[in-house]
């Protein structure tokens, strides 16, 4: 297996053992994640996006994405359930 084909997850599941919040570019499928779980924009505007979600009226927007991230993927989805997905 490509480390390539892996590294997307293992950021996904690193930033929510640490409640961090993500902000990606859009994709065309967010399955299994919610709307909440993370944050996406247009590629083209994703540097400015950042700098407008650091700003202190955006802090606790970040925190609830923080959350909502880890709370899904460390008490939600179980072990069990991924595997059942995957078959």
């Amino acid at each position: 297996a490509s480390y390539e084909m892996i590294k997307e997850g293992v950021r996904l599941a690193l930033f929510a053992a640490y409640g961090l919040p993500v902000i990606s570019e859009r994709v065309n499928d967010r399955r299994p994640f919610a709307a909440g779980d993370f944050m996406t924009c247009e590629y083209d505007g994703l540097v400015d996006f950042v700098v407008e979600q650091l700003q202190a009226e955006n802090a606790g927007r970040l925190e609830t994405y923080g959350y909502n991230l880890r709370n899904y993927l460390c008490r939600v989805l179980t072990f069990r359930e991924s595997v059942e997905r995957a078959l």
